[in-house]
């Protein structure tokens, strides 16, 4: 059982080294008073470069699993341990990718019903534009400095081109929509109202499908944690599963064929239930 509990805690370890918590984010960006300590400076630049993929930050996860599994109890150990530490990461870093997608999205729907608005009531598009584009691109605007956001001379190019995936197709409709304006002289205000109904919609429908799918994946989270309930279910009738499972060819056998089928379960389980709103890793 000490062995079952080390291995948690490496692999929990190893999680917590590559997803960094608010507090030492904030620490990290107070750092930059001192830019004469090297170490710091490229503490810095690879912890950014670990997370900021989240195949990247998996990789580091497992590695640091694998390699304390290994000095702990040996290959068998470092083969689960890294699995499951890469795994929990890899989880880690898809739902705080998939946070951030939903809020520039949401962003990006209240950037249009606003300036669907600001049309209706009878400000120029060009200005009504300019009060939304920030959180249309997404960019940090001092209200001190920039009271009015400027605007480019070809908005609908920039927004055509937006490299964020989780409002590309907001941004782009958005793009078709001022395009349609300026070449037709087709009301901007009646184009974008009708985009807002049909963003809503697209959105409801994808809050929908979302919902309908969390029971898939609170099953599938209760299945990834049965093996650990059998190794504890061991325990407690007075037998060593770790000792089998990490020191025998047949334990290591069942250990590596488990690890393989639930990987791919909850990986496909994954696939299934990931809805159109997210953003693959």
């Amino acid at each position: 059982m000490t062995e079952l509990l080390a291995g948690l805690t490496l692999g929990g370890a190893a999680l917590l080294l590559v997803l960094p918590t608010r507090t030492s984010r904030r620490r990290m960006a107070g750092i930059r008073t001192t830019p004469s300590n090297t170490a710091v400076r490229f503490a810095r630049r690879a912890l950014r470069a670990v997370t900021r993929s989240t195949r990247t930050g998996a990789a580091v996860a497992a590695l640091l699993g694998a390699l304390l599994g290994a000095t702990t109890a040996g290959p068998v150990a470092a083969l689960v341990c890294g699995t499951y530490s890469g795994f929990g990461a890899y989880l880690a870093f898809r739902r705080r990718a998939a946070q951030r997608a939903g809020r520039l999205r949401a962003a990006a729907l209240d950037a249009v019903t606003a300036l669907a608005d600001d049309l209706q009531a009878g400000l120029a598009p060009s200005r009504a534009l300019g009060h939304v584009w920030p959180r249309l691109t997404g960019t940090e605007v001092d209200p001190l400095t920039a009271p009015d956001p400027v605007v480019p001379d070809d908005p609908a190019a920039v927004l055509a081109g937006d490299p964020e995936p989780s409002r590309a197709d907001i941004t782009a409709r958005l793009a078709v929509a001022w395009r349609l304006a300026a070449g037709t002289g087709a009301p901007l205000a009646d184009l974008l109202d009708r985009l807002q109904t049909e963003l809503s919609e697209r959105e409801r429908l994808r809050r929908a499908a979302a919902a309908q799918t969390a029971g898939n994946r609170v099953t599938a989270a209760l299945l990834a944690l049965l093996p650990l309930a059998g190794i504890g279910l061991g325990y407690a009738i007075g037998a060593d599963p770790l000792q089998l499972l990490w020191h025998t060819g047949i334990g290591a056998g069942c250990a590596v064929a488990a690890l393989a089928l639930q990987s791919a379960g909850v990986a496909w389980t994954l696939r299934l239930t990931r809805t159109d709103g997210e953003v693959p890793a």
